[in-house]
């Protein structure tokens, strides 16, 4: 389990969606884990409702596909997660190489598609019904939050920039195992500074997915309902591979120069880091094998 960008990156991912949410995230106490899972359907539905403004009318229905992910969610996927918990456990006792931290990566994206697909009936039934005034929000809310992004990560000055990177990662790394040690810091510094991530291109392509969701959106209500689903899964898709040739070349060298850096941060850290490590895996394992206990006695 050495993939460390790996892991920020999941986490991000499964707080930004909500799909997959708290379940393999950067919440640090299990008992707050717990918690968060047993209410990800509210936080779901707020947090969607920000970016739409649900009507009364709109609200039942909309709750009623959360609360059906979730059920699914709850019996399929959180037995799934606590195996693969149990793998990484393991593995992040040992040293890496770069083609298994590319695997954890792949095992990532293979179970963010799972939940997100699984979402796609239930986007298309609910988008349906969004009139333009509250697409005009979400766009609003798209701008806003792309400010945000901006200030944290394109920074006009170079070396401000570069020092926001560096503390992401390290901070990342230390949410893993622990307090790093200056050579090691020295080596996430190095691989930042010599990375291929252009926050650049990833804010031109994240708000051309937005302009790509708008516009499917506003055309489902006359859309036949498989080319519906067609559409809406290949803007799922388009997360992990963009229909852009150029940004695609880019996602998959980063990902690539992504999993040799984790693999050396990895296999610098020391039997202690990798020992916190684990027993950061095992609090995570705990407390989804609760939830998934909790799930299957449930009708």
């Amino acid at each position: 389990m050495s993939n460390v960008m790996f892991c920020s990156s999941f986490r991000r991912r499964i707080i930004s969606l909500l799909a997959v949410a708290l379940v393999l995230s950067s919440l640090a106490a299990c008992s707050v884990l717990r918690f968060g899972y047993s209410q990800a359907p509210s936080v779901l539905y707020w947090w969607l409702d920000g970016y739409v403004d649900f009507t009364d009318e709109q609200t039942p229905n909309a709750r009623e596909h959360i609360a059906t992910f979730f059920s699914w969610h709850r019996k399929t996927q959180l037995p799934d997660y606590l195996a693969l918990l149990g793998r990484a456990r393991k593995e992040v006792l040992l040293n890496a190489t770069h083609d298994q931290a590319c695997a954890w990566a792949e095992e990532a994206r293979v179970r963010i598609n799972t939940s997100l697909l699984q979402l796609v009936p239930s986007g298309v039934d609910v988008g349906r019904t969004l009139s333009e005034a509250q697409l005009q929000h979400m766009l609003k809310k798209f701008n806003e939050v792309n400010e945000n992004l901006t200030n944290d990560f394109l920074q006009p000055d170079p070396e401000q920039r570069r020092k926001a990177a560096l503390k992401r990662a390290v901070d990342r790394a230390e949410s893993f195992y622990g307090s790093l040690h200056r050579a090691q810091r020295d080596l996430i510094a190095k691989g930042v500074e010599a990375g291929p991530f252009n926050p650049d291109l990833w804010m031109t392509e994240r708000q051309q997915r937005q302009k790509d969701l708008l516009a499917i959106l506003r055309a489902l209500p006359k859309m036949p309902s498989q080319e519906s689903s067609t559409a809406m899964v290949a803007w799922v898709e388009s997360y992990q591979h963009s229909p852009r040739p150029a940004y695609l070349s880019y996602q998959q060298k980063l990902m690539q120069y992504n999993c040799e850096l984790a693999t050396k941060i990895h296999n610098s850290t020391t039997a202690a880091q990798r020992l916190a490590a684990a027993d950061r895996l095992k609090g995570w394992e705990d407390d989804l094998r609760s939830l998934a206990t909790v799930a299957a006695l449930i009708p």
